[in-house]
């Protein structure tokens, strides 16, 4: 893993401009790249700097890291925010967990088809990159401490069976956000960047797997 620090003041821009070349040096040698984003509130500043960035969106496929089963329009709907920060400004496709549509274990099949279009690996699909952030307590997408799902080496896409803040979630299995060709994750807080950095703090924690299976993994980080 590679640490990029940054000031409070410098860190969208920091990120916009690293995540704007790690796209611009993929698009050298692919027509067709996928990406996946999670939601939060660190990348919407990130995202929103990136859009107006002049980058060929068109040969760019958007997918998400997860979400939580709640309305399309609902404020708590990460393709929602992402829309309204990042999809509405671009010119690329965007495809969306949940909709409401379907019942959230059909959307999960769904998803899971929609990704075998991509790379496969042993039928695990290839993202060219993955942005991610971290929670304090070390969880990646909604994969959580000690959740079943850490343990899911099969399937693509998963549905959480614990309530996370009154909601449930859906979320790329762990094999996945393994086996990205590139990974970005976005940081921003001191208790995020010391649990980042030490070994002891973020032993057996989601984000403590990712690292030591992740060969291609740049973490972006302010300690404000």
């Amino acid at each position: 893993m590679y640490i990029i620090k940054t000031k409070p003041k410098t860190f969208h821009l920091t990120a916009s401009n690293f995540i704007k070349s790690k796209l611009e040096i993929i698009l050298q040698t692919k027509d067709n790249v996928n990406v996946a984003l999670a939601g939060g509130n660190t990348p919407m500043p990130i995202l929103n700097l990136l859009a107006k960035e002049k980058i060929e969106w068109s040969k760019i496929n958007f997918y998400q890291t997860d979400e939580r089963i709640v309305s399309k329009n609902d404020i708590r709907s990460n393709f929602h925010n992402l829309t309204n920060v990042f999809f509405d400004q671009i010119e690329s496709k965007a495809y969306p967990m949940y909709t409401g549509e379907q019942i959230a274990e059909n959307a999960c099949n769904s998803y899971e088809m929609a990704l075998e279009k991509m790379d496969q690996n042993k039928g695990i699909p290839i993202f060219d990159l993955i942005i991610l952030g971290m929670g304090e307590d070390g969880h990646v997408a909604s994969l959580f401490p000690g959740s079943p799902l850490l343990l899911e080496k099969k399937k693509t896409v998963i549905l959480d069976p614990n309530e996370r803040n009154g909601t449930l979630r859906m979320t790329l299995s762990l094999p996945v956000l393994i086996k990205a060709s590139e990974t970005i994750i976005l940081l921003s807080g001191s208790i995020k960047f010391k649990l980042l950095e030490s070994k002891k703090l973020r032993f057996n924690l989601p984000i403590d797997y990712l690292i030591k299976n992740n060969k291609n993994m740049t973490a972006i980080c302010s300690d404000d």
